[in-house]
């Protein structure tokens, strides 16, 4: 698992860039907003994700998700283990001091060794909490997250 805790009032918007690979093949790669108390693990997360697959030389746009008051975020489905197939993604958290208004983006990128595919997974994301958000985990739904990077950038108004 990865565990940032140091979002502040300082940055209305925070960059996040990470880069890695699964400990065990054909699980998801996902992530909890954090509060005071730690992990966001109550059944209010809201997300829409769209995904664009590449298999077999041609390439599909595969539709599109939604989960309603889950428990978290999915940033996609059964990553690969191997060197070559790491997972890379994108995440922005907008406002996160302001529990009504915070609402993330993400993409990320991974080769699926589930279905032989390589896929784009594209999503917005909101945690229906009356609390601010003071941090973001990082895990996979099994097994670990390996040799992986991540930078964290805060932007704020000027």
């Amino acid at each position: 698992d990865i565990t940032f805790d140091n979002f502040s009032a300082t940055y209305n918007i925070y960059k996040i860039f990470c880069h890695w690979h699964n400990g065990t093949s054909n699980t998801e790669a996902r992530f909890r907003l954090r509060n005071s108390s730690g992990d966001i693990t109550s059944s209010i997360y809201r997300t829409a994700v769209s995904r664009v697959l590449l298999s077999s030389g041609s390439s599909s746009i595969n539709g599109s998700a939604s989960e309603y008051d889950t428990d978290k975020i999915r940033l996609g489905n059964a990553g690969s283990t191997f060197d070559d197939h790491r997972q890379a993604a994108e995440i922005t958290v907008f406002q996160p001091n302001e529990p009504d208004s915070c609402m993330v983006h993400f993409k990320n990128s991974f080769w699926s060794s589930d279905n032989n595919e390589f896929v784009r997974w594209e999503g917005a994301a909101w945690c229906n909490t009356q609390e601010a958000h003071t941090g973001i985990k990082f895990y996979q739904s099994s097994g670990t997250i390996n040799d992986y990077y991540y930078v964290i950038y805060g932007l704020k108004d000027s």
